[in-house]
């Protein structure tokens, strides 16, 4: 929609809203920019409001920068529509009114996860990787349904990462997959602690062949970056939440599509094990995506044409 928004609007809505959506508002007005932040004494919001921060001050002393008003959410994703455009790094589909912009960890370059290496020059050929999928992570997540509420004793069933680590019980050889945080009521159930696992280092994980890229609370930010370049076959299971990037996104050019309650995930894994030299081409298409689309340069690229054509839809009101 090419509506124009005024000023005035975007600071009521700011006003009202700052809250409940965890909105900061930055203003950019001649090149130079300044910042509205409410949540200022939260260590964990301010380090995404500096992450922008930082970006657009990059951006400023290479390029002019149209004069804007940004709403930015520090939510990890909207999921509701809402009068005014709004910035966040994860929504769910088809939300016209929320503009995608890419997340304070990719910016950060939260995807070089390797001690003394660039990720984007290190890689392990496909042939002297482990023929598993692993994954390491949190009990941190949505539940199926999209329920609210924090994951318990009577809920955990609608939760996959739940499903992924039970299906690395019954099918050890095709999928190691373990928790080795629990937080958001995960750390009160006794059946997840049976799912416990050390860490792996970041190089270890990248001696396998298959990832898993699932969701958390909305999309997992750095945890798809440094998958997306590690050279290794990306198993997605289908989800509600996107980012900036997934629309360019291809099932089996780039990824392995999954159901999103991971049903099908065995087959899929068995597809690839049988099918070497296609699993072989996709990680080799999806780590070139990375390479060519998910530099944090390429992120700062993205946020530049993203602010021009948005401060078009903006009237001096």
């Amino acid at each position: 929609q090419h509506r124009s928004i005024s000023g005035a609007q975007i600071d009521v809505f700011f006003e009202l809203k700052y809250s409940d959506l965890q909105l900061i508002k930055i203003t950019i007005k001649n090149n130079k920019i300044s910042v509205r932040n409410p949540f200022a004494n939260e260590s964990g919001l301010s380090y995404r409001t500096r992450s922008f921060l930082t970006s657009l001050r990059r951006l400023s002393k290479v390029l002019s920068l149209s004069d804007a008003v940004l709403l930015i959410s520090l939510h990890d994703g909207l999921g509701s529509k809402e009068t005014v455009p709004l910035f966040a790094m994860s929504k769910k589909k088809d939300m016209e009114g929320v503009i995608l912009i890419p997340d304070f960890e990719s910016i950060k370059e939260k995807y070089q996860v390797l001690a003394g290496q660039d990720i984007t020059k290190f890689e392990i050929p496909w042939n002297k990787k482990h023929s598993c999928l692993m994954w390491r992570g949190s009990t941190a997540q949505r539940a199926l349904n999209d329920i609210n509420t924090l994951i318990n004793q009577d809920n955990f069933s609608l939760f996959t990462r739940v499903r992924l680590c039970e299906l690395s019980k019954q099918f050890p050889h095709l999928i190691d997959a373990k928790f080795t945080f629990y937080t958001q009521g995960g750390e009160s159930i006794p059946y997840l602690k049976t799912f416990r696992g050390k860490q792996v280092s970041y190089e270890d994980q990248l001696r396998y062949k298959y990832q898993m890229l699932i969701d958390g609370n909305t999309c997992s930010y750095s945890a798809s970056g440094w998958r997306f370049f590690s050279g290794s076959l990306v198993f997605k299971p289908d989800s509600p939440w996107i980012q900036w990037y997934y629309g360019a996104l291809k099932p089996y050019e780039h990824y392995i599509p999954v159901r999103e309650d991971l049903h099908d995930l065995i087959e899929q894994i068995i597809w690839a094990k049988n099918n070497e030299a296609e699993a072989e081409q996709i990680a080799r298409n999806c780590r070139q995506f990375a390479l060519t689309h998910l530099t944090s340069t390429d992120s700062l690229v993205y946020l530049y044409y993203l602010i021009e054509r948005y401060s078009q839809l903006l009237s001096d009101n």
